[in-house]
């Protein structure tokens, strides 16, 4: 298993570089992904077990407990209100418990999915690992939504039409 932890303020969104630079890894070493972030937009789940990736949401962000006393004007309300800031360093029950019995009884099939996937993936991670991406993040994400015949729930929240991306490859220096 690839394990990546980003204990980050925003969200992970699946056409994210962070997101694609750990499947490149997983990729690299045969290792099913697993990500854990603090929070995941609905979209990522579905794309998640399209491709056999395992998402966990924190729900929190973890600091330091040294760094209590001077975070505590982020956590008031009357600050910046970030009510989920967390100061310890030991686990809670909820993250064990995910780790001892929700990966373990989910980890054959997303291995499956992920493998199924695995050809598509690699020519999208070597392209949205990066932090600028020649024909737009979000058009090449698009291309690759399309590639898993996901495109479609993302047409409906607005996202690009097929049209949209018709010349997307005409130029691009990666062999699609």
């Amino acid at each position: 298993m690839g394990i990546e932890l980003k204990n980050k303020r925003k969200w992970l969104y699946p056409d994210h570089k962070d997101f694609w630079v750990a499947i490149n890894r997983c990729l690299q070493n045969n290792a099913l992904p697993v990500i854990v972030a603090r929070k995941f937009p609905y979209r990522a789940r579905l794309i998640f077990k399209n491709i056999g990736v395992l998402g966990y949401e924190t729900h929190n962000q973890y600091l330091k407990p040294g760094l209590t006393d001077l975070m505590a004007e982020m956590r008031d309300k009357d600050g910046l209100g970030f009510a989920d800031l967390r100061f310890t360093d030991e686990p809670e029950e909820r993250h064990i418990n995910f780790f001892r019995k929700i990966l373990s009884n989910q980890e054959k099939d997303s291995w499956e999915a992920f493998i199924s996937k695995k050809d598509v993936l690699k020519k999208y991670a070597e392209v949205l690992k990066k932090d600028s991406v020649p024909g737009g993040r979000s058009r090449i994400f698009y291309k690759f939504l399309v590639d898993i015949g996901l495109a479609k729930d993302y047409e409906e929240e607005g996202g690009f039409r097929e049209e949209d991306c018709s010349d997307l490859f005409d130029d691009y220096p990666t062999n699609f």
